[in-house]
């Protein structure tokens, strides 16, 4: 199993002003981001906008990350829906492609009970043969992993670790006791990692590392190098750019804030809009005042 370590960028998906599918959109975003150091993929997350795809365009999108990629850094592919036998079809999809781990978020819209989601996620661990990352997101889901249940689930086989978008550091923390070489606590909110590595924490997973790459991944390099005042420095550098991400639903700053450096995201998938007016020149402004390193030359 190769272990998840540093920035890891989830993946915006590319596509053209008609919404298709931009196969050199999405190669873009991951190039950019290897040549700026970041150490894997998550693909077909929220910044994914993975609830608005098909199986088979997912299995397309995979296939154009896996090629990309070519190995150089891991790929985690997002196997998430409400019922398990949907899960399992992605993750049979994802082991198609060799992925290197799936991505499993709670079952959102149905609201399990504890219980519900360990049964669900048992089994899934006895039928998929790639490590499993759980993942945690109760502002999307309205569901919450406790601690109790995390120990639980962490004894299940393939159960490699788990992402945490809950914004909680104090959940947070007390996940980060069942860390260890086997399973994986990492962290998701981006205004949160400084103080996730200080916790022991050995990756995050990034909307904004799809447009700034180098900023997100000099937080996590210069804390590793022992840095930390300039790991603060880029993390203080970041929370104004936090700012403007919260202007609008879902990817939507993620990806315009890709195009507006260079890159060719596009816009987000109907019913979201690309963000216009007041917001969009925020967003523009904090960007070229802020960030004019992270624009690809």
């Amino acid at each position: 199993m190769k272990q998840l370590r540093g920035i890891i960028p989830a993946l915006l998906t590319a596509v053209h002003e008609d919404g298709s599918i931009n196969d050199d959109g999405i190669r873009e975003i991951i190039e950019n981001g290897i040549q700026n150091g970041i150490g894997g993929i998550f693909a077909l997350g929220s910044c994914g906008e993975f609830t608005a795809y098909t199986l088979e365009e997912k299995a397309h999108i995979l296939d154009v990350i896996m090629e990309q990629t070519a190995g150089r850094v891991p790929v985690v592919a997002g196997c998430g829906a409400p019922s398990t036998r949907e899960v399992l079809r992605l993750c049979k999809m994802a082991e198609s492609k060799k992925a290197d781990y799936a991505a499993v978020v709670t079952p959102y819209y149905i609201a399990p009970t504890q219980d519900d989601i360990y049964e669900h996620y048992r089994i899934i661990s006895e039928n998929c043969s790639l490590p499993i990352l759980l993942y945690n997101i109760p502002p999307r889901t309205g569901l919450c992993i406790s601690p109790e249940l995390l120990g639980r689930l962490k004894e299940l086989p393939n159960i490699a670790g788990i992402k945490d978008s809950s914004g909680d550091l104090e959940l947070f923390r007390q996940y980060m006791t069942y860390n260890s070489e086997d399973f994986q606590v990492i962290m998701g909110i981006d205004g949160l990692f400084l103080d996730a590595f200080k916790l022991g924490a050995a990756a995050a997973v990034s909307g904004p590392a799809n447009a700034l790459p180098g900023n997100q991944v000099g937080i996590y390099r210069n804390f590793v190098e022992g840095n930390l005042k300039e790991a603060e420095r880029y993390q203080a550098k970041f929370m104004k750019f936090k700012k403007v991400l919260g202007l609008a639903p879902g990817p939507t700053i993620a990806k315009e804030a890709a195009n507006i450096v260079g890159l060719h995201a596009g816009p987000p998938v109907s019913p979201l809009r690309r963000p216009s007016g007041e917001v969009w020149e925020q967003l523009n402004a904090v960007l070229h005042e802020e960030f004019a390193d992270c624009f690809v030359k």
